[in-house]
């Protein structure tokens, strides 16, 4: 999908224009959204994707996305690096890759996995 076009006297992000899918979102993953939005960039650029997600899509597969139109709306270029707006990549992120948080999973994020003992005992320095 391709941004609105600029008419003479009109601001170029039209307030109007909805990201596809948003609308689609629950209200678990829009707050989801919100949130993760409010804590990035308002732009991210494909090479630093995994810096700023942890690797959760690699910059690779981004591509072999937008070359088959399945990547994120609103992707553009800035000198020769391509460019997503944040809360258009983290909804089609949340809206096709299903990415979600663990606590909509039934995993309790803020609870710390239970630590494995060693071979040597609980006591044996690692």
């Amino acid at each position: 999908m391709r941004f609105p076009r600029k008419k003479s006297g009109e601001a170029f992000w039209a307030p109007d224009w909805t990201i596809p899918g948003e609308d689609e979102l629950s209200d678990e993953d829009r707050g989801f959204v919100d949130w993760l939005a409010d804590k990035l960039p308002p732009v991210l650029a494909r090479k630093g994707l995994a810096w700023f997600l942890g690797k959760a899509v690699s910059p690779g597969k981004m591509a072999q996305l937008d070359s088959k139109g399945q990547g994120p709306a609103g992707a553009f270029y800035l000198g020769r690096d391509v460019h997503y707006p944040t809360r258009a990549f983290l909804v089609w992120l949340v809206g096709v890759r299903k990415v979600r948080p663990l606590a909509a999973r039934g995993v309790n994020a803020l609870i710390a996995p239970p630590r494995r003992e060693s071979n040597r005992g609980p006591d044996a320095r690692i």
